[in-house]
């Protein structure tokens, strides 16, 4: 590596490019820009010091530098910087707020629902990066009472010290940020002490087990002392704040292991496109938005701003975080006249561009044409020529999923950019004729936890100090429960259900008088078409619990895929008729002897 030239450099950097599969086989989707081969050459001397011990020489450094503007040139690779989509408050009330309130998706486990709006109003507070934010641990936790300064009521502060650096350029110390609680808040939904109590107490954290909510806004401070600390339980110190579930074959619960990245993105982009934001919401975005705010804020200097977001200098945030869509009214400075803030702020949002009828997901004819695609097909027969037992199998398998996910992906993005040309013209047209817009109405229906949730988390402000302390015991008690709360799947469409009969609207009798007679179609029908798992699962919302399959068939295919989620180490138990099953023979013969379901060997 020492030995290495300007020339063997650029051969280096011709052969990367040439390169369409990487590892495992994997198609590479090349280098479009010019950024992207500077971060490749970046990469590259990182592992020179790396692997040489040293600095590389600032001559043979210029060498690489001069290799990769004549390649990029050579190329045309594109030079114009990647939009760096930035969220303001707006916008951030707007995505927390749909996430509180959508129906269009299932987050699997309610504290998924929780765990998200957590991650995004910290992101947003805190300016973090993903993994800084998902590395928190309630040791980085501090839940203190303070003394107010200004006398009156005590205040609760939450400090949060983020360990979890960015370690590309070597190690950096870590930022603690004091979160104090906001009193009669307007948008509690934007609190994160709510989301953040809720969860330590839905994981019983606080080393003290008779602390509640309701004793926590009552603690005193011993005089002589400015705070009171609230101890957390060593067991719980090192326990993710961020995690994510587990699925057995009877039910979802959550596990010790940290969230992963690739789960809190998928869900922001998918609330950011239920929200009707044009631009994908990314956990990117937050940090962007907060970085400029900082930036632009007369309290905040420049030493703040760089300790905040862990940056060395002003260049960096000038390079990588600088919105380059100027947020200032030019025309009124060069005239002298009164600047329009509120209207350059509001076109400079992300929320500029909310449409509810953005298409987000394919229709039916899409669907369909895909599955209709000559090349499709042509994979789909040479599949059927293919032993099952094979690794031929598996990869001709896998290459027509990865194929029918490009193709719905390119689809959908088409769809989306002939949306955006064609409904102004539409909009334009429909007005000159002097027609009014559609305006849709949507009948939903939440389960009664999602819909406390929301009524505590968007509740107007009190006028009394009790009154409102009672509110965010309240919302952080919904919290709580919500946590343990599981959403299940989302139900598939279609025409017809036959389970009409077992959709009442959900009232605690109804309730309980759609689940017994449920219960007894296990008794009265040979081939039931009712999930004896589902039905049992007290953390699934009633029309899941009680929903019928088209046929029994489905229903067998849809309980193998439980058991493929058998827990063979410690077993599962029908919550239906309080039995326990030591392996999966056991599980499959009780379905098919109490509760009519197939399987196999059971028949």
């Amino acid at each position: 590596m020492r030995s290495i030239s300007g020339k063997a450099f650029s051969s280096y950097l011709k052969w990367r490019l040439q390169q369409t599969k990487g590892a495992e086989g994997r198609k590479l989707s090349g280098m479009k820009s010019a950024s992207s081969l500077s971060t490749h050459r970046k990469m590259f001397l990182t592992l020179y010091r790396k692997l040489t011990g040293e600095t590389m020489s600032k001559k043979l450094e210029r060498e690489t530098l001069k290799v990769t503007t004549a390649l990029a040139k050579e190329l045309k690779l594109n030079y114009e910087p990647r939009k760096k989509s930035s969220l303001d408050v707006e916008d951030v009330k707007r995505i927390v707020e749909t996430t509180l309130l959508t129906h269009s998706m299932s987050f699997q486990m309610g504290r998924y629902r929780i765990q998200a709006c957590l991650f995004m109003l910290t992101a947003f507070i805190t300016a973090n990066r993903p993994g800084a934010l998902l590395g928190l641990r309630y040791r980085d936790i501090k839940v203190v009472i303070m003394r107010n300064p200004n006398g009156g009521a005590h205040k609760l502060v939450i400090e949060l010290t983020y360990r979890v650096t960015k370690q590309y350029l070597g190690s950096k110390p870590s930022n603690t940020f004091i979160i104090p609680e906001i009193e009669y808040d307007k948008f509690r939904h934007m609190s994160p002490h709510v989301y953040l109590l809720g969860l330590m107490f839905a994981d019983k954290v606080f080393s003290i087990d008779s602390l509640t909510p309701e004793r926590l806004y009552k603690l005193e401070i011993r005089s002589g002392c400015n705070e009171l600390v609230v101890p957390i339980k060593d067991e719980a110190a090192d326990l993710w704040v961020f995690r994510r579930y587990e699925q057995t074959a009877t039910e979802r619960k959550m596990s010790n292991d940290q969230l992963p990245y690739a789960t809190i993105k998928t869900h922001l982009k998918d609330i950011g496109h239920i929200a009707g934001f044009q631009e994908v919401v990314k956990p990117y975005s937050f940090r962007y938005g907060t970085g400029n705010a900082f930036d632009r804020s007369l309290d905040v200097s420049n030493n703040m701003r760089n300790g905040i977001m862990n940056h060395s200098n002003d260049k960096v945030f000038k390079d990588h975080y600088f919105s380059r869509t100027i947020s200032l009214d030019a025309q009124a400075v060069v005239r002298s006249t009164q600047p329009q803030k509120d209207l350059i702020q509001a076109a400079c949002r992300m929320s500029r561009s909310i449409d509810p009828n953005r298409p987000r997901a394919l229709t039916s004819e899409q669907k369909q044409s895909i599955a209709k695609d000559p090349e499709i097909q042509r994979m789909e027969k040479k599949l059927k020529q293919k032993n099952m037992d094979t690794k031929e199998f598996e990869k001709c398998k896998r290459d027509i999923r990865n194929k029918k996910q490009r193709m719905r992906y390119e689809m959908l993005q088409q769809s989306r950019k002939d949306y955006e040309k064609t409904q102004p013209e539409k909009d334009i047209q429909q007005q000159l004729l002097g027609k009014a817009f559609e305006e849709k109405t949507e009948t939903v229906q939440r389960t009664q936890a999602h819909e406390r949730l929301i009524l505590a988390a968007t509740s107007p402000p009190e006028s009394s100090v009790e009154a409102e302390i009672t509110r965010k015991v309240e919302a952080i008690n919904a919290v709580k429960d919500y946590c343990i709360f599981e959403e299940g799947e989302m139900p598939r469409r279609r025409a017809e259900d036959p389970c009409t009969n077992y959709k009442p609207q959900e009232t605690d009798d109804t309730r309980k008088k759609a689940i017994e007679e449920a219960k007894d179609v296990f008794v009265k029908e040979k081939r039931p078409t009712i999930c004896f798992i589902c039905l049992g699962n007290e953390g699934l919302v009633l029309e899941k619990r009680l929903y019928c399959f088209a046929s029994p068939g489905d229903l067998s295919k849809h309980f193998k895929r439980h058991l493929t989620q058998f827990n063979e180490s410690k077993g599962e138990k029908c919550r239906l008729c309080k039995v326990h099953f030591s392996n999966s023979l056991h599980m499959r013969r009780h379905a098919f002897e109490q509760h009519g379901t197939v399987s196999n060997n059971f028949s």
